[in-house]
């Protein structure tokens, strides 16, 4: 039986609470199901403000592996914050498309 698709928003909610447990419950409930959130993740990345939630959002994008999120890692590469760009890094390297492999070997990233 396929584990039932939790609630966006509610997930969301959860990782904005101040108790650390929800938080971690709301991320591991996306991060099972990332892929089927990209679009999703993409825009509360670009809308979020909060660094921490910011860096989870992009590692949760890296979970999802979707080409949709290419332009937004090669975006994180160049934005000057070295946690966005790790994560931005991890993304890319599990994108692991033709394309994402030659971004971070043009940008000079080891891939793993």
């Amino acid at each position: 039986m396929a584990a039932k698709i939790p609630n966006f928003q509610h997930c969301m909610t959860l990782m904005r609470r101040d108790n650390s447990n929800h938080q971690e419950e709301g991320f591991h409930l996306l991060q099972a199901h990332a892929a089927h959130f990209a679009e999703e993740l993409m825009a509360e990345f670009r809308a979020e403000t909060d660094y921490g939630l910011k860096c989870w959002l992009l590692e949760l994008l890296g979970h999802a592996r979707s080409e949709k999120a290419f332009e937004l890692f090669k975006e994180q590469l160049s934005v000057g914050n070295l946690s966005y760009r790790d994560w931005a890094i991890v993304g890319l390297q599990k994108l692991n498309t033709k394309e994402s492999r030659a971004l971070l070997t043009e940008r000079g990233f080891n891939l793993r």
